[in-house]
């Protein structure tokens, strides 16, 4: 089905990419096998941002703080540090990138990877499983609640599909990484990926 999503429109819908999140929890009654699930998520979220994070250098070429919130949610799922003060590096991190910083035609990309990497953190903060009787769309949430991989296609798009001057194409090579590269690679980690 998210192949089929995939090439008739260059996306794969928000439902389809719920279901196949959640498949990443093997088990949603067991605290560990729950866990794990939520490891995997944060993983993949954080290969999401890690394929455009490029694109943040180019416009923010010494700032390293995406870089760190991944680091951050890593280490917060192996027990070091605590959510408060990860919360508060996220917000503060969203004012200033989201809604403090100018951002010129061209350098929307940059804006998106920085969101995207405050959703990793949200992520790793609340084990929030997808639900499967949710039919929305990213278009229908606050750009503030979008996924992580939502706001990274949108990076690797240049902007979001309403904007002007977009990357054709970028969107939906992002979308097959992350179905056939990207979902297959973090279905197999376990939670030594947190203390990597």
């Amino acid at each position: 089905m998210c192949r089929a999503s995939l090439l008739a429109t260059g996306r794969i819908p928000l439902p389809e990419r719920e279901a196949l999140v959640l498949a990443l929890y093997a088990n949603t009654d067991s605290i560990a096998a729950r866990r794990l699930g939520q490891i995997r998520h944060v993983a993949l979220d954080t290969l999401a941002v890690r394929k455009v994070l490029p694109l943040w250098h180019e416009v923010f070429p010494d700032d390293d703080g995406p870089e760190e919130l991944l680091r951050l949610s890593r280490a917060y799922l192996a027990g070091d540090g605590e959510a408060a003060s990860l919360r508060r590096k996220r917000d503060d991190n969203w004012v200033d990138w989201v809604e403090n910083r100018a951002y010129e035609d061209g350098q929307w990309a940059a804006m998106f990877v920085a969101a995207a990497s405050a959703a990793v953190v949200t992520t790793a903060l609340i084990d929030d499983l997808p639900d499967p009787a949710d039919t929305r769309d990213d278009m229908e949430y606050d750009a503030d609640s979008l996924t992580a991989a939502a706001q990274a296609s949108y990076a690797a798009a240049g902007g979001m599909p309403h904007q002007k001057n977009l990357k054709p194409g970028e969107p939906a090579a992002f979308w097959e990484w992350w179905l056939t590269e990207a979902l297959p690679r973090v279905a197999v980690l376990d939670e030594s990926w947190c203390r990597g």
